[in-house]
């Protein structure tokens, strides 16, 4: 799993809003991305604290860059996703 850091995942959102590839949610904060040659992608996100107490934001994912841990837009495009989902679900509680 990689730490959502923005900082480190400029580069990967920029690419994700070029190729604007195609996320389907398929589980709780799981997601299918469709890949620039048409490949199919899973990404999972997971929230857990770290020692001190902190909420630390995690993504993985089966594309080559998430098995050597770098960000990809892969991540960026479900990261979008998966924020746009859980902000219209808070939305609907409040």
């Amino acid at each position: 799993m990689i730490r959502l850091d923005i900082a480190k995942m400029q580069k990967a959102i920029q690419r994700a809003k070029e190729l604007r590839p195609r996320v389907r949610m398929i589980g709780e904060r799981v997601h299918e991305v469709v890949g620039s040659k048409g490949d199919t992608y899973k990404v999972g996100f997971a929230i857990v604290k770290d020692a001190r107490g902190n909420r630390v934001k995690l993504g993985e994912r089966s594309c080559l860059a998430g098995q050597n841990e770098m960000a990809c837009y892969h991540l960026a495009a479900a990261a979008a996703v998966n924020i746009g989902i859980h902000a219209m679900r808070q939305a609907v509680a409040a």
